[in-house]
């Protein structure tokens, strides 16, 4: 069973010494393995919601802003706006991008919290602060549904009546890495809710037993996949003959996983 880093790093040099090929050193397994995790992830986020086994395999990088969800410890509150009179919400960004250890354009409630750096949208709610509201409310709503504003459907939605924007119709855009929210009325965004993927970190290894090991943070299933790929990739770089066979092979075994 894959455990560790290191477990995948003998498991990816058994499948490589299979095929009779040189012995792969950490440089090449690290540049390898992280290339194949992220396809990995890519062709698994495309249909997510598709089936059971889709939902199971990323469930480890899901990350909600509830104020329950914790990550590294922190509980990840819901997200306020940061411009625009509430109507522009910036969305979680790498800690790396801090600037004179502040991180221009991100709401105060980020400012305390590492939020994971966001990937994939899963799905969004917002809270919104009543103003001049149709049906009398004030204050504020409860969390809302928001639909995407798609540009091909701009025109056609706002001169459309039963489905232009309003309080109980809430549309949102994606523009540079903000949010933003159209209400269509006076009313203004208070708190933003996001379900979303998050990346993977990186793998890294480096020697048995090294404290500077990085591990995989999928389970062990996940794990041998990625490591599989990993073989195939280096086997077919190395243009050995034997790669069309251990693709079948490969192949063979998935059907009865």
């Amino acid at each position: 069973m894959i455990l560790t880093v290191t477990d995948m790093y003998k498991a990816f040099l058994a499948g490589i010494k299979k095929e009779q090929t040189t012995i792969a050193p950490p440089s090449t397994f690290n540049l390898l393995i992280n290339e194949e995790q992220d396809k990995w992830f890519k062709e698994k986020a495309y249909s997510v919601e598709l089936d059971q086994k889709k939902i199971d395999d990323l469930q480890v990088v899901r990350v909600t802003t509830d104020g329950v969800y914790e990550y590294s410890g922190i509980a990840l509150n819901p997200i306020g706006p940061d411009a625009y009179n509430g109507m522009v919400f910036t969305l979680p960004v790498n800690p790396s991008q801090l600037v004179n250890n502040e991180w221009l354009g991100v709401p105060p409630l980020a400012l305390t919290q590492l939020y994971p750096r966001y990937r994939r949208l899963l799905n969004i709610e917002f809270k919104i602060r009543y103003k001049n509201n149709e049906c009398e409310l004030t204050g504020i709503s409860k969390w809302l549904q928001a639909h995407i504003m798609r540009s091909d459907q701009l025109v056609k939605i706002k001169d459309n009546p039963y489905r232009r924007p309003k309080d109980s119709r809430l549309y949102y855009e994606i523009l540079n890495n903000k949010i933003r929210l159209i209400t269509g009325t006076e009313s203004t965004g208070y708190l933003m809710k996001l379900e979303y993927l998050r990346y993977l970190n990186s793998i890294n290894f480096v020697g048995t037993g090294s404290p500077a090991n990085v591990d995989c943070e999928l389970h062990p299933e996940q794990q041998q996949e990625i490591v599989d790929r990993a073989v195939m990739t280096y086997i077919e770089r190395s243009k050995n003959p034997r790669f069309q066979t251990i693709l079948v092979e490969q192949q063979k075994n998935q059907v009865f996983k």
